[in-house]
């Protein structure tokens, strides 16, 4: 059901948003990758997930949990790319040293958090990512 309702939400996202052969390129994702993950053929990785929220102008929040409340769009505030980027590489970086392995299902969240973590440039991070990680673990 959460698989459905996320693929729901990502059709309902590129639909409008323009259609898949605008969204894969605003996404970097090929055309037929992005079918895949329509389709349900394949799932996107968290990386392949922030850039299609971003090339459709919507949340992560919205696109993964289906939250609207919480929706930063990029009409209301940019999202950062490199943000996003640096939120992944750190949880991969956290997650090998730790020898830790996290739920697919949960990799959105994570991403989320730790990009909030980043992009408030908090100076508690390094314990408030272990933290989150021990939570999500």
């Amino acid at each position: 059901m959460i698989i459905e309702d996320f693929r729901n939400r990502l059709k309902k996202a590129v639909k409008t948003a323009g259609g898949g052969k605008k969204i894969s390129q605003l996404a970097g994702i090929p055309l037929s990758t992005l079918s895949g993950y329509l389709g349900g053929a394949t799932s996107p990785t968290i990386q392949k997930i922030a850039d299609i929220a971003i090339a459709c102008d919507v949340s992560l929040d919205w696109l993964v949990h289906g939250i609207e409340n919480k929706s930063i769009s990029k009409s209301d505030q940019q999202i950062d790319k490199a943000t996003i980027d640096e939120a992944i590489v750190s949880i991969d970086r956290i997650l090998i040293e730790t020898n830790k392995e996290i739920e697919p299902s949960k990799k959105p969240e994570l991403v989320w958090a730790m990009y909030e973590l980043l992009a408030n440039k908090s100076k508690e991070k390094p314990d408030n990512i272990i933290n989150l990680l021990k939570y999500i673990s």
